[in-house]
């Protein structure tokens, strides 16, 4: 499994869309030819998400920490898909938020 922080990115595509927060990257690895593009960002203040082309048989998911109103953190991941967006909502009433960067993992 390799997980990847938009900031521990090696390479870092030009490709950065306006305005919302996200980062294409490449794993940081000698076999980073092998893994598709893959991008994470926060989707709301509530939402973490992350996504990959060209995964084959890989599956990845979004991970994020969530603070809640007390101050209390916890970590909180999305599912693993091999299509598609793999999100994580920390509160559905919007009393718990993402906290830091949200991360993916590659698996």
């Amino acid at each position: 499994m390799l997980r990847i922080a938009r900031s521990a990115a090696v390479f870092v595509s030009s490709a950065v869309m306006a305005g919302a927060g996200v980062v294409l990257a490449q794993p940081a690895s000698a076999a980073s030819a092998a893994y598709p593009e893959c991008w994470v960002k926060k989707e709301s203040p509530y939402t973490a998400a992350a996504g990959c082309v060209n995964v084959g048989t890989a599956k990845y998911r979004v991970t994020t920490f969530c603070i809640g109103p007390s101050g209390r953190t916890w970590e909180l991941v999305g599912p693993w898909v091999k299509t598609g967006v793999s999100r994580a909502t920390c509160s559905s009433n919007q009393t718990a938020g993402v906290y830091g960067t949200p991360e993916f993992e590659i698996g």
